[in-house]
């Protein structure tokens, strides 16, 4: 059931589009995220959530009631910045405490709320302590029990772990996940890390240049991806350019510049000309090159250029005469080609998609 709607929301500054058209349902007890990069507009759209700034045009309403004609302080969010915005002056329970004070309430429930928030978090032994004693992973801590104990419909988080090393992240991630289920909260993330998204949402909404390209769940979006966009934007592709050399049922022929062919199902409306076809690194098969093909898959021939170890996984470079080098990952434990080899790359052609070269 959806808890917030944002219809038709516009935001323009000084003649400069911000934010175009953005229509989203978040469900109640979602965890959802935006997802995009540097600029695209995640961020403002938080903060019209919020109230920290005004749309434009358009409405934002929380259980069918229009809120964006409220001020901040009489929303049922609360958010959580990307540097934390405590108060250096302030211990942490302090901290905490600050938003039930503003609200008159008794000052023994103010501490018995405060304290309590801490204790969820492992902060009750750090209550008497200020920011700048504490680590990143602490403040963060106390920022997200600073903004829950004042119990939000909403909870509205602005990259809160991007100042954060990777093990403490993912620490935080999982703590995140693990909080915002145990209370049944609905949360609203932002964030640029394609992986960070994919591991804590329920649902991601994937912005660019301030429009909302997709809205899907993670494993949605990563197997059937809507726009050119999307498709370039959300994990790793291997991208092959050329020209469309007629159709056959559901799948399109591409001839490449290297005069090989292959065949992708379309993903958008194609024009006579240019093509994308894109495909996974994962669904490329490396076969030696005296090895026979699989039926029905898309061949091309190539050499190995660039083998790069990555742990678990061994990416391979390959030259197929193509513009760019085609990408293809496997189980490092299978590898053994080398560089300069020769190879056939192998993929299905319903796991390449076939995008218009107009769409970039």
């Amino acid at each position: 059931m959806a808890l917030l709607e944002i219809v038709d929301i516009d935001k323009a500054v000084e003649g400069q589009i911000i934010l175009n058209k953005i229509n989203l349902s978040v469900n109640e007890g979602e965890f959802f995220s935006l997802l995009g990069s540097s600029g695209c507009g995640k961020t403002t759209l938080l903060r019209l959530i919020a109230g920290l700034d005004k749309p434009s045009s358009g409405e934002i309403r929380l259980d069918n009631k229009r809120i964006d004609n409220l001020p901040p302080q009489h929303r049922p969010t609360k958010m959580v910045f990307q540097k934390y915005a405590l108060f250096p002056h302030m211990t942490a329970i302090d901290n905490v405490a600050f938003g039930l004070r503003l609200r008159k309430l008794p000052e023994a429930q103010v501490r018995e709320k405060s304290m309590n928030a801490l204790d969820m978090f492992g902060l009750k032994n750090f209550a008497g302590r200020k920011p700048e004693t504490l680590s990143g992973g602490q403040q963060q801590r106390v920022a997200v029990a600073r903004a829950l104990v004042n119990e939000p419909r909403v909870l509205l988080l602005d990259e809160p772990l991007s100042a954060l090393d990777q093990k403490m992240r993912e620490h935080m991630q999982t703590e995140l996940r693990a909080l915002q289920k145990r209370l049944g909260l609905t949360f609203i993330y932002v964030t640029h890390d394609q992986e960070e998204a994919m591991i804590l949402s329920d649902r991601i909404g994937v912005m660019n240049s301030g429009r909302l390209e997709q809205v899907a769940t993670p494993r949605d979006l990563y197997d059937d991806p809507k726009t050119f966009f999307v498709a370039s934007f959300v994990g790793q592709m291997t991208k092959l350019s050329g020209q469309l050399d007629g159709a056959q049922g559901e799948y399109f022929r591409v001839a490449l510049p290297n005069g090989e062919k292959i065949q992708a199902r379309k993903k958008s409306e194609l024009k006579a000309g240019g093509a994308i076809a894109f495909v996974r690194p994962e669904k490329i098969l490396v076969l030696p090159s005296s090895s026979p093909a699989p039926a029905d898959q898309n061949v091309l021939s190539g050499q190995i250029s660039q083998i790069h170890f990555r742990g678990d996984q061994t990416e391979l470079e390959i030259d197929c005469g193509l513009k760019q080098k085609v990408s293809a990952y496997m189980m490092s434990s299978d590898d053994n080609f080398k560089n300069g080899q020769n190879v056939k790359i192998c993929f299905c052609p319903t796991e390449t998609w076939l995008f218009d070269e107009g769409a970039t």
